[in-house]
């Protein structure tokens, strides 16, 4: 009784179509179905462009047929006259190192001319307690100087001072340094200093 029913209600689900109904939409379905596949390679071809291997490594297959044709090329150079079977030995060398100073540049005995930047007096007063500074470091600054027919080394050494007074009492230097300017200090020419 109940296999009847399951006759009953599928004979009632079921939907009568014509031949060339059922035969367009059976095409149908197989053009969507290439249509999909073909979707599905451009996908998987975009996805390999974005995240596969880079095009600068070469495939197995490839490497193999290049190396087939440098055999080739080695083959030819060794039954060549000129060519030599044997290696050739090199003299090894080392590459001096650079440390970019200014005396490796320039040759010895270039003049030297020596600027040095200080405060004055009335700069050196502590702003804090009113005691005088004292230098307590300096910076030299080396740069190359041209003129048409000579060339010499100009050295910039600016100051640091501090407030020895203000450190024994607070503990805190009062530091002050000799200020840059433009005018005094050209564009590099050199390397630094490392």
């Amino acid at each position: 009784m109940e296999i009847e029913k399951k006759i009953a209600i599928s004979n009632a689900e079921m939907v009568t179509i014509s031949r060339a109904e059922y035969e367009c939409q059976q095409t149908q379905l197989t053009e969507l179905k290439l249509q999909n596949q073909w979707l599905l390679e451009q996908l998987g071809l975009a996805k390999k462009r974005q995240f596969g291997s880079s095009s600068e490594k070469m495939q197995e297959g490839l490497m193999d047929q290049l190396s087939l044709s440098f055999n080739e090329l080695e083959a030819y150079a060794y039954g060549t006259k000129s060519a030599t079977p044997e290696q050739v030995a090199v003299k090894a060398h080392a590459r001096k190192k650079q440390s970019g100073s200014v005396t490796e540049i320039v040759p010895e005995g270039t003049p030297t001319e020596v600027v040095e930047h200080c405060l004055s007096e009335e700069e050196l007063i502590c702003s804090a307690c009113g005691s005088k500074m004292e230098e307590i470091g300096k910076e030299v600054r080396r740069s190359l100087q041209m003129e048409p027919p000579r060339f010499w080394i100009r050295k910039d050494v600016y100051y640091t001072y501090a407030c020895k007074n203000c450190e024994q009492e607070s503990g805190e230097a009062n530091i002050l340094k000799t200020p840059r300017s433009l005018r005094c200090c050209p564009a590099a020419m050199l390397p630094r200093r490392r």
